[in-house]
């Protein structure tokens, strides 16, 4: 599986963390709302594959926060195809890697998907959180 680096520097966080305008706009859900994880901001990108996206979180709960994307638009994680899976696999461990270069001092990780409202969702398109 081929995996590509964003030409930011690894250890960069970028200016639109956090940002609710930093998002392009996607496809649409629920009505008018467009999705925010269909075509995130580059300057977000850690690292990509074919099938996902690994980028950094812009509402993180910790400072070194990413999220795994699916680049096809699929609500949550029971909808993601096999191909779908191993490539978020490989991106979560891609970016874990990559943390730990940043952060050499934290070695645990948590690793989690909301699914559903009730679930804790709040952005209906798959996402994958990684955080130390």
């Amino acid at each position: 599986m081929r995996i590509s680096y964003s030409v930011a520097q690894v250890g960069h966080l970028p200016s639109s963390v956090g940002r609710l305008d930093s998002h392009a706009s996607g496809s649409k859900l629920r009505g008018a709302m467009p999705c925010v994880l269909c075509h995130p901001p580059a300057d977000r990108v850690l690292v990509s594959n074919d099938h996902a996206i690994a980028l950094w979180d812009g509402f993180p709960v910790t400072p070194l926060h990413v999220l795994v994307v699916p680049r096809r638009h699929v609500v949550d994680f029971f909808g993601l195809c096999e191909t779908e899976l191993l490539a978020c696999n490989a991106l979560l461990r891609a970016a874990r890697e990559a943390v730990i270069r940043i952060d050499s001092a934290g070695c645990g990780f948590n690793v989690g998907a909301n699914v559903g409202e009730t679930g804790g969702q709040t952005v209906f398109h798959c996402h994958l959180h990684q955080g130390q």
